[in-house]
């Protein structure tokens, strides 16, 4: 019985891990292949931790260079949702 039950856990957690991985790989498709330039920010810093290639197109910098800035001015936080919008 605790064997059965056992890898029953095992199998809902492997299970769970596979969707992760699958949502995580469709939400990267989805950024990387976007129109628009999306920069992905901390909420509570502001600095930016992830862009887009059409972010870097934007700018003219990489994504390294993008990586890691912020100016004060260019940021709106929206507390409510817990998000942070970089108006650029």
């Amino acid at each position: 019985m605790f064997w059965r039950k056992l890898e029953n856990e095992i199998l809902k957690h492997n299970k769970l891990e596979v969707t992760l991985i699958t949502s995580e790989e469709k939400f990267r498709t989805l950024i990387e292949t976007a129109n628009d330039a999306i920069f992905i920010a901390d909420a509570e810093t502001g600095i930016i931790i992830d862009a887009n290639k059409k972010a870097e197109e934007l700018l003219g910098y990489s994504k390294n260079e993008i990586i890691g800035r912020i100016s004060e001015k260019n940021v709106l936080k929206l507390s409510t949702f817990s998000q942070t919008i970089l108006l650029l």
